[in-house]
């Protein structure tokens, strides 16, 4: 393969301007040209100049033609009631403000929302990474432009009074990279965003990579959601070849593929990767210079949802996996990856040829003993801080699992590890049980466990039951009951939530609601006098004071005594 990547002898300048031959000089006197300095990246010089040269857009129901659409007839729709989330009531962008293109890097977002701009006659101010997007700062920045009117405008004279502050000059906002706010001093932005989405009289595209991220949720319920796509191979192959015809390259499909699937069907690295390949001194590059010498080719960067595809990737995709590059997978993020198995290897659909359940369960065991061992040999490496076993971690979590499971088809849209909510709530209830457990000491005897399985259930049974059988008439000894626990009635309503299972159901819904309210209103007025404080009877005033409220225990709390106890509190036994 040698010929696979050509430059010729003669550049596409030399063709142009060709010296005369009055010009030539003696060989005896001629020195040496200088070598020719390349001062455009290909990467600006091929840029699209018009919508219609982006790769992948120019299908009718393309993002890029629903993008045209919306902001051509944006100001019409102005007047439409905001839309939210799904329920939008249209498929067109009709009724949001604002518009979301998500998708990988390099596809065109960015080119996409400029160009669309200039082609309808918009004038567009951009704030990207660079710039300090934060609460304030976007208020500052942002907030006169989205009422924008034209100073003009004051001046002009107008019969019709209802006309004379509309807008005549046609303004829209890019917001570039909105995932990347974040840090302190982007603090509050994408809050401040979907406000300012909510009041805008001018259009905003807003730009992402990552749609998942947890900002992002909250914001495409504003936006009209608009995905991007990664360009087919032969999309990128057309274009890059087109280049290299421009350019007087000579470059075989072969290494075209191979550079495209490298650089993860990024059009931008693609032109990168093929401008560095024609920049290496040799002037014939193969597929094994490409790959080892020169490495033009970037480190993509995987997210776990894209590296667990690859996991358990199917056909020719597994056969080119080394046992390093499946290791690799699980580098991308050594926390999550196991969970991610574990979570998905349920959902692939293993091979149709092999009918045998047992075979199949065979493989299912094989799969979940190998993520076991995993388990084992990370509560060493976070025990013990033994790092050195990660490898090891990753062969039994992730490269042994991918071997025993195997599908015609792959695996679908991946699921994110429920662990992750789980954990979350079973922290928030022991948070919750600890409280519980400091209110209620004074009065109970026993651990954290039996206060769950045998002071609650009781607790909740007697609260409910008052109410429930004697209504307004059973509020007071419900409140002697909470005033014996010394409790209170964010406590109660923290006790009837815990303490209901998942398959039972709510028993305050047996209680009408009139003495609900009765309850609430009893306990407000109750002035039972807490043996702790909470954090809303402590109002700082000044530096290393506290006021006291009129509710809890009169007595000035110090430093000592919350040291103390602290200590109490970390002496309980945890279960």
């Amino acid at each position: 393969m040698k010929d696979d990547v050509k430059v010729s002898k003669k550049s596409h300048s030399e063709k142009i301007s060709k010296p005369s031959s009055s010009s030539i000089v003696p060989s005896s006197r001629q020195t040496q040209p200088e070598p020719k300095r390349i001062s455009e990246l290909w990467v600006d010089k091929y840029k699209p100049i018009n919508t219609k040269q982006i790769i992948g857009q120019q299908g009718d129901k393309s993002s890029l033609n629903k993008l045209i659409k919306w902001l051509k007839n944006w100001h019409q729709n102005l007047d439409k009631k905001p839309g939210f989330g799904k329920f939008s009531g249209s498929d067109d962008g009709s009724g949001f403000r604002a518009a979301l293109l998500s998708g990988p890097p390099g596809v065109g977002k960015t080119t996409s929302a400029r160009l669309v701009c200039q082609e309808l006659g918009y004038d567009s101010m951009e704030l990207n990474a660079s710039d300090t997007r934060s609460k304030k700062a976007l208020q500052e920045k942002i907030s006169d432009l989205l009422e924008n009117t034209k100073l003009t405008n004051f001046f002009k004279v107008n019969n019709d009074h209802s006309q004379s502050n509309k807008i005549t000059a046609k303004h829209c906002l890019i917001m570039d990279e909105v995932d990347g706010i974040a840090g302190n001093e982007d603090r509050g932005g994408v809050a401040e965003l979907i406000q300012l989405i909510k009041t805008t009289k001018i259009p905003i595209i807003c730009i992402c990579n990552d749609r998942g991220h947890e900002k992002i949720r909250s914001l495409v319920n504003y936006c009209f959601d608009l995905r991007y796509y990664r360009p087919r191979l032969e999309q990128i192959r057309a274009f890059l070849m087109s280049i290299a015809f421009k350019e007087n390259v000579k470059v075989s499909a072969d290494v075209l593929n191979e550079l495209i699937v490298s650089s993860n069907y990024d059009v931008r690295q693609c032109i990168h990767s093929l401008y560095m390949l024609t920049c290496m001194e040799k002037q014939q590059a193969s597929m094994k210079t490409i790959n080892n010498d020169g490495n033009p080719i970037k480190d993509v960067r995987l997210t776990p949802f894209e590296a667990i595809r690859k996991v358990f990737a199917t056909g020719t995709d597994y056969l080119k996996m080394k046992y390093s590059d499946k290791s690799d997978l699980f580098f991308c993020d050594y926390s999550l990856m196991p969970l991610f198995v574990y979570e998905n290897y349920l959902n692939v659909n293993l091979s149709s040829k092999e009918k045998s359940i047992g075979k199949q369960l065979k493989r299912l065991y094989k799969t979940i003993d190998s993520l076991s061992y995993g388990d084992l040999v990370e509560k060493e490496i976070r025990t013990n801080q033994s790092w050195s076993l990660l490898p090891i971690q990753a062969a039994f979590s992730t490269v042994m699992p991918c071997s025993y499971i195997r599908s015609e088809n792959g695996l679908g849209f991946p699921q994110f590890p429920q662990f992750m909510g789980k954990l979350s709530t079973t922290n928030k209830n022991r948070r919750i049980v600890e409280e519980l457990n400091s209110h209620m000491k004074l009065s109970t005897s026993g651990s954290k466990k039996s206060l769950i399985l045998e002071y609650l259930p009781i607790l909740r049974n007697n609260i409910v039951n008052a109410m429930v059988t004697l209504g307004k008439n059973g509020i007071s000894s419900v409140v002697d009951l909470l005033e014996y626990y010394d409790l209170t009635k964010d406590d109660m309503d923290t006790i009837l939530d815990i303490s209901v299972w998942a398959n039972e159901t709510d028993p305050m819904k047996k209680v009408d609601s009139q003495t609900k309210s009765a309850l609430t209103r009893a306990l407000n007025k109750s002035s039972h006098s807490l043996p702790y404080y909470r954090e809303n009877d402590i109002k700082l005033t000044t530096k290393g004071k506290a006021s006291k409220s009129k509710k809890g225990k009169k007595k000035q709390i110090n430093s000592d005594s919350e040291d103390d106890f602290n200590d109490e509190m970390d002496a309980i036994g945890n279960w």
